[in-house]
């Protein structure tokens, strides 16, 4: 199969970069045969994307984090190419929900013997994709918070940025009136924050849509409203408070806070009294007013043959 790897160098705090040679090798030793290009920045991994689409590649293979496996969804969606994912970023979300471990080893093996899977993808105001989970609230405010001071800070100090970024946005961070739209219903009043899922769990294993199924052709909706805000803050710091993070506990949001609401739905339509931004995938990339509508099938993935 036509193979393209498309890898972000500075993903994962520079773990691409640094172990590029090693995944040339596994990569070698399972025979695959590959074009490599290494994006210069985010913007560019969606163009290099693009470009293998035109020149004919049957699988383009994301080495990176999330924002780089968004890219190429982007470029790829509703066609025939298959994704593939080295896991190398910082949180590497839609890989573990397809079942693919952090382990360059694993990844590389999947490359191999793996099957594709068909999943739904979820379209945002007509234009932009994503592949988990998106939303609005202060689990945005988080994404900025730590997109713009993790490359600033050395590899080994990313958990403690993540936990300081939710101390920091859940104790600031205003209650904000919306309504939501979801097929025949709707719900209108203040909440925290709402999160939009096609898979289960984000922020490594925060199960913000636990019934979710990523083709099932319905979107999973779970609304925070105006809570305790001690209560997401422990929640939350669960996660990130462990010194293993490849080996975490399970948060089920729903089950931790009280006045939570799950909902699912095919569309939803999405305003609220002032423009709030709109995080897919980890990466920001709309404003409210806004629609989202599940895409079903419209993404092939390359998981492991047990998944």
């Amino acid at each position: 199969m036509k193979t393209k790897i498309i890898a972000n160098p500075v993903a994962g705090k520079g773990k691409v970069k640094k172990y590029l040679p090693v995944i040339q090798e596994k990569l070698k030793k399972e025979k695959i045969t590959y074009d490599l290009s290494l994006s210069s920045n985010p913007d560019h991994v969606e163009i290099l994307a693009r470009q293998a689409k035109e020149e004919g590649y049957k699988r383009i293979v994301a080495c990176g984090g999330d924002g780089t496996v968004n890219k190429i969804i982007n470029a790829i969606v509703k066609t025939d190419i298959s994704l593939g994912i080295i896991p190398l970023g910082t949180g590497n979300d839609l890989a573990r929900n397809m079942g693919i471990k952090e382990d360059i080893e694993f990844a590389c093996n999947v490359l191999k013997s793996g099957k594709t899977k068909k999943i739904d993808v979820i379209k945002v105001k007509g234009d932009k994709y994503y592949g988990g989970v998106g939303g609005v609230g202060f689990d945005v405010d988080i994404v900025f918070f730590v997109n713009r001071w993790k490359k600033f800070v050395p590899g080994v100090l990313v958990y403690p940025l993540y936990i300081g970024a939710i101390i920091k946005e859940i104790v600031s961070c205003n209650s904000q009136r919306v309504k939501i739209i979801y097929d025949d219903k709707s719900f209108s009043g203040q909440i925290l924050m709402a999160c939009f899922g096609n898979t289960e769990s984000y922020a490594r294993k925060v199960k913000i849509s636990p019934f979710a199924l990523p083709n099932d052709g319905l979107l999973d909706i779970c609304i925070v409203k105006k809570v305790n805000k001690l209560k997401i803050m422990r929640a939350f710091l669960r996660v990130f408070l462990k010194t293993k993070p490849f080996h975490l506990p399970e948060v089920i949001i729903y089950n931790e806070i009280p006045g939570v609401e799950i909902h699912r739905a095919k569309k939803v339509y999405l305003e609220s009294k002032i423009p709030l931004y709109f995080h897919g995938d980890a990466e920001i990339i709309s404003t409210t007013p806004l629609s989202l509508e599940v895409i079903p099938e419209a993404l092939k993935v390359v998981v492991p043959p047990s998944s």
